[in-house]
């Protein structure tokens, strides 16, 4: 039952080595099927643009000869005779063409060959109404009639004058049999069909020719269908016959007129030798398949027992037993491979070790360059490698030194498995370096050193190393910008080790990784220093611009505000915001200053202490003393300046001025009322005498007024005496300005 199951599974084996080369058979008889597919409908799709290429070809040439009849003097004469004549002579030379014909402007047929029987027109054809349209060369599908009777391709181009207007038309017939000249001439396979189609389906020419065909609508047709709604491209169809084809199809459009070119070859005819393959490849396969299993069969038993055997030693090396090796047969091939296995197990044993040794190696490469690029703490990294250390090269303790800034001292940073006596004696006083004398090729050449006696070796001789007993010992430098910073440490209290040359390589690859995480801190350091003094000077910045009494500001030269403090906002009765979104030359009380200011900043790039009125949201103006300075950091050009509200200041100067003004009036005034009163007091008493005096009336009348116009004297002078302001008369325009005494000596209220 055993052997039976053996035996089987053996046939399954066999059974299993055929059924990939029966799929590789399927699979390549697909693909020749697929290629052989490729291949026609590329050769169907040339096909057809050969076919549409002469087609192209022929319209191109029709066009050249209607173009150099359309010049004759007979045909531009209307000389019919003569015109016939010639155009006979030229059908003899192009029996392409069933016809050609002149016509006139209105369509009618004035000269032709073959004559027509009855007088003719064009007018309304479809051909003449697209070149009268277009103004240039016009085609149009093949249609029975005109002047043969025949279906042609009619051909017609406009004849112009000297202006550009059309003075009549050319016309030709062209034989659709131009699609059996170019099957014949481009050797095509026998059981090919090429269609030609026009933009409703049509079927205008077909090779080889059927009876009831031309004419017949294609619609019906997949491929046809296709062909109609795009410019080119490949098919696989059934045509109404039942055969299927491979087709290629591609379109022709010149002088107004669409035909789709579709040649097809049947797809038997084209599989056929794929299909032959394949029969031919399966029955080979059959019977080599036969045979092996036959073999299998009969002479499984000689194979069986050693191979039971091999299969033991199979499942014991498979169960992890690497030392487990297989008895040698006596069969040669099976003694062979009963030895291949034993040395198979033998490599496997070594390559496990070598690979337990690497997989340390690489997690420890790992670990390593995962503490570098993700711990910033120095210290903390420094302890994670030294365990690392530790566990890849099996040391009882492992210390991380550093260089001091100065290169004076090698401080203790952190370390695995470190005794506490000796990790508190050595926090206690850090290592003069000049008294550790490193090994020359450790700090020169930055190289890994090791020594398997400690004791016995001239380069452990420092004090250092002796300070605390060991057998082994390896420095391993850290090495920053080709100096050496630092070292690690590593000690083998009693065991005798040898590090081997892949091991120094190992460590020697670490030391470049924390050379690296050296760097890496101390630039995180020095970056991280420089950001705290950089986040500090932008703070007394912006407290030095935000707390600022004075209004500070930020624009552009075109006039956008950039930047400004709450101080500039408050002083034009605005928030900030609102602030940056006025322009600003709305904040001048006279938009010309801006102008002027911007003129002189071309010239100094800085004014200093300028008084300026201003405007304030509400348009009150007032007055600033403005430092202004323009600004190129090569971003751009803007203006910084600085304002001062001294409106008070030069109010209380206006008001000092108007006090001074009104002491100077007031000091006249009195001086001019005093020296006026003396003679106008004798004045007044004479005219009261001279008034007591007269009794003529009219006499009496004079003095009275002169009386009169004496007291008013003396009211005026009287308010020399109260001037309290000064108070301008409103006179007419253009006078000089006059005091109003009247006013100026009025109380307020």
């Amino acid at each position: 039952m055993r052997r039976a199951r053996l035996r089987g599974r053996l046939l399954l084996l066999v059974a299993l080595a055929v059924l990939p080369a029966f799929a590789v058979i399927a699979f390549t008889a697909l693909e020749q099927r697929r290629t052989a597919r490729a291949a026609a409908q590329a050769e169907a799709l040339a096909l057809a643009t050969r076919v549409a290429d002469h087609h192209r070809a022929s319209l191109a040439a029709s066009r050249q000869l209607l173009t150099a009849l359309a010049r004759l003097p007979v045909v531009r004469a209307r000389d019919a005779g003569a015109c016939s004549l010639t155009f006979a002579d030229i059908r003899e030379d192009f029996p392409r063409y069933t016809g050609l014909f002149a016509l006139t402007p209105a369509g009618d047929v004035f000269c032709g060959s073959p004559a027509p029987p009855r007088p003719m027109s064009f007018a309304g054809h479809e051909t003449l109404e697209r070149a009268k349209a277009t103004n240039t060369f016009a085609a149009a599908v093949p249609r029975a009639g005109g002047v043969t009777g025949q279906a042609a391709i009619v051909l017609i181009l406009p004849m112009l004058d000297e202006r550009g207007a059309i003075v009549g038309y050319i016309g030709a017939g062209l034989d659709p049999g131009w699609l059996t000249a170019v099957i014949a001439h481009h050797r095509v396979p026998g059981d090919a069909e090429v269609l030609v189609v026009d933009e409703q389906a049509t079927i205008v020419a077909r090779w080889p020719e059927r009876a009831g065909v031309l004419g017949a609508s294609a619609e019906e047709l997949a491929h046809v269908r296709r062909a109609l709604g795009a410019p080119h491209g490949v098919a696989h169809t059934r045509d109404p016959w039942g055969v299927r084809r491979l087709a290629g199809f591609t379109t022709v459009e010149d002088a107004g007129a669409r035909l789709v070119v579709i040649a097809a070859l049947p797809e038997d005819r084209v599989l056929a030798p794929a299909y032959a393959a394949l029969r031919r490849n399966a029955l080979v396969l059959g019977a080599v398949a036969v045979c092996a299993f036959a073999i299998a069969w009969f002479g499984a038993e000689l194979l069986l027992r050693p191979l039971r055997e091999l299969v033991a030693i199979t499942r014991r090396l498979a169960a992890g037993e690497l030392g487990a090796r297989a008895t040698p047969s006596s069969i040669e091939e099976l003694g062979g491979l009963a030895r291949a296995f034993n040395e198979m197990g033998a490599t496997l044993e070594a390559t496990q070790a070598a690979l337990d040794a690497r997989l340390r190696e690489s997690a420890a490469l790992l670990t390593v360059a995962r503490v570098v690029g993700e711990t910033p703490d120095l210290n903390e990294a420094l302890r994670q490698i030294s365990r690392e250390l530790a566990r890849l090269t099996g040391a009882d303790t492992v210390a991380a030194l550093l260089v001091g800034h100065d290169r004076t001292v090698l401080q203790p940073m952190a370390g695995y498995h470190l005794p506490k006596h000796a990790a508190e004696e050595v926090a206690a006083s850090p290592l003069a370096l000049g008294d550790v004398r490193f090994p020359d090729e450790l700090f020169e050449g930055g190289r890994v050193v090791w020594t398997a006696d400690v004791a016995g070796d001239p380069r452990f001789e420092s004090v250092v190393f002796q300070r605390f007993p060991h057998r082994s010992a390896a420095i391993v430098p850290l090495r920053l910008q080709g100096e050496t910073w630092g070292v690690f440490y590593l000690m083998w209290w009693t065991t005798e080790r040898r590090l081997a040359d892949e091991e120094v390589r190992l460590l020697q690859g670490i030391s470049d990784e924390v050379g690296v995480l050296i760097r890496t801190v101390r630039l995180y350091q020095e970056a991280e220093a420089r950001r705290r003094i950089a986040e500090a000077a932008k703070e007394r910045y912006r407290l030095l611009f935000e707390r600022n009494l004075a209004g500070v500001f930020r624009s552009s030269r075109d006039g956008r505000m950039l930047e400004c403090n709450d101080a500039f906002a408050r002083m034009h009765g605005l928030t900030r915001d609102e602030a940056l979104a006025r322009p600003a030359r709305e904040y001048y009380a006279d938009a010309a200053d801006r102008d002027a200011l911007l003129a002189r900043l071309d010239e100094d790039r800085r004014v200093q202490n300028h008084e300026l009125r201003v405007r304030r949201a509400n348009g009150e103006t007032f007055w600033v003393l403005l430092n202004i300075t323009k600004v190129n950091d090569g971003t751009g050009e803007y203006l910084e300046g600085v304002v001062i509200d001294i409106n008070d200041r030069k109010q209380a100067e206006a008001g000092e001025r108007e006090v001074a003004t009104l002491r100077s009036v007031a000091a006249l005034a009195n001086a001019a009322a005093h020296e006026i009163n003396n003679p106008l007091a004798a004045m007044v008493g004479h005219l009261d005498l001279e008034t007591f005096r007269t009794e003529d009336p009219a006499t009496r009348e004079r003095l009275e007024k002169a009386r009169h116009a004496a007291t008013r004297i003396r009211e005026i002078v009287a308010r020399m005496h109260h001037v309290t302001r000064l108070e301008i008369a409103p006179d007419p325009p253009g006078l000089p300005d006059r005091l109003d005494l009247k006013r100026s000596g009025e109380l307020d209220g």
